[in-house]
C-alpha cells in the first residue's frame, strides 16, 4: 500500500514541539482497505512544551493523556528509535514497497513536526517520503463536505495517535467512495 496516514500527539503546536507519539497506518483509498499499523511512543526531551497545549490536554480524556505520557521518561523510546521505526514502516530500509503518499490532518502540523524532528536530531536518515507525496486530509475532507459528505463521529479513544490515524484513513476511504474515486 502506497498511502500512509500519519498522526502525532504533541505537547506543542510549533515545528519544535515535544512529540509524545507517532501513529500511522498504511491504506489504499481506492480499494478501501487498511494495512499495517505503527504506534510509537516517544521520549522527546528536546521538544518544546507549550502551556496552552498542556491546558488543552487537561481538558481531554485523562486515560488517553496518561497513555500518551506513559513513555515520557523511557530512553529506549528516543526520537532516533522512533525515526528508525517510521523509516522501516515506510518501507525505506527493507524490501516492502515504499510509501509514496503521506497523508495527515494537516501536513503543516504532523508532517512538518516529524520532518523537523528528523533534522533537529541531526539524524542522518533522509525523510522517507518525498515532499511531492504530502497530502492534506483536511482539504479533501472539506471538499467532500461541500459535496454533501457527512463526517463520521470522532472515536471515543481520540487523541491516541494510532486511533486518530486509523479514523482519518477510514474517513478518507469513505470520502473517496463518496466522491466516486474508489472501486
Amino acid at each position: 500500500m502506497k498511502h500512509i496516514m500519519l498522526d502525532l500527539e504533541t505537547l506543542g503546536v510549533g515545528q519544535d514541539a515535544c512529540v509524545l507519539s507517532i501513529g500511522a497506518v498504511r491504506f489504499d483509498p481506492v480499494a478501501g482497505t487498511l494495512g499495517d499499523e505503527l504506534y510509537m511512543p516517544i521520549c522527546d526531551r528536546e521538544g518544546r512544551i507549550e502551556l496552552s497545549t498542556v491546558k488543552w490536554w487537561s481538558e481531554q480524556n485523562p486515560e488517553i493523556f496518561k497513555q500518551a505520557l506513559e513513555h515520557a521518561n523511557d530512553p529506549m523510546e528516543s526520537p532516533a528509535v522512533a525515526v528508525e521505526a517510521f523509516n522501516h514502516f515506510c518501507g525505506f530500509y527493507w524490501n516492502a514497497p515504499e510509501a509514496e503518499f503521506l497523508w495527515s490532518n494537516a501536513p503543516t502540523f504532523d508532517e512538518s513536526i516529524l520532518r523537523a524532528m528528523y533534522s533537529r536530531r541531526s539524524i542522518n536518515d533522509k525523510f522517507p517520503i518525498h515532499f511531492r507525496g504530502s497530502r492534506c486530509y483536511r482539504t479533501v475532507l472539506a471538499l467532500a463536505v461541500e459535496r454533501g459528505f457527512e463526517i463520521p463521529p470522532y472515536p471515543k479513544n481520540g487523541h491516541n495517535a494510532l486511533a486518530d490515524a486509523k479514523y482519518q484513513a477510514e474517513t478518507l476511504i469513505k470520502v473517496y467512495k463518496h466522491l466516486g474515486l474508489s472501486k
